[in-house]
């Protein structure tokens, strides 16, 4: 009976420890293809003005500040040569960029954003579902603006 107590003990210590090699920087990488000519999309997307007009985190369209994952949005760069747009979410201790990829197969839109989870090992958990959220949140947002760079590219 004592083994079975002491291997019940190290299996939860175990499970314990173990979150703590999850690191504490929880990243998210979402992207959607579009059959759009690169400077159209690119006039969109560098126009962090209209953000709100797609980004799933909008409460209203024209919403200033832009809300972001419970926290605030800030751009910090934006770069034509690179079509890429940094931005901060200092509330939440997060990064990302949003840019632009030609591929041969077509060009790409992709979202990174990442952030800080909390140091105590259940929290991390938490920051790391969290991240499943984030995920479905940045593809919903991804589509609505494919949807709208389409509904703008026809006649």
């Amino acid at each position: 009976m004592n083994k079975i107590v002491i291997a019940i003990a190290v299996t939860i210590l175990s499970t314990f420890m173990g979150l703590f090699i999850l690191p504490q920087t929880v990243e998210t990488i979402r992207w959607v293809q579009v059959d759009i000519p690169e400077d159209v999309v690119w006039a969109e997307v560098s126009d962090h003005t209209q953000w709100n007009q797609w980004q799933p985190w909008a409460v209203e369209p024209s919403a200033s500040p832009i809300p972001w994952d419970g926290g605030t949005l800030t751009v910090s760069k934006v770069d034509s040569e690179l079509k890429s747009v940094d931005f901060e979410v200092p509330d939440k201790q997060g990064e990302g960029t949003l840019y632009l990829e030609k591929k041969p197969e077509g060009l790409w839109i992709r979202c990174r954003y990442a952030f800080q989870a909390e140091y105590a090992p259940i929290a991390r958990l938490q920051g790391w579902m969290h991240r499943s959220e984030i995920a479905l949140k940045l593809d919903d947002g991804l589509v609505k603006l494919k949807q709208q760079l389409e509904q703008k590219g026809t006649p």
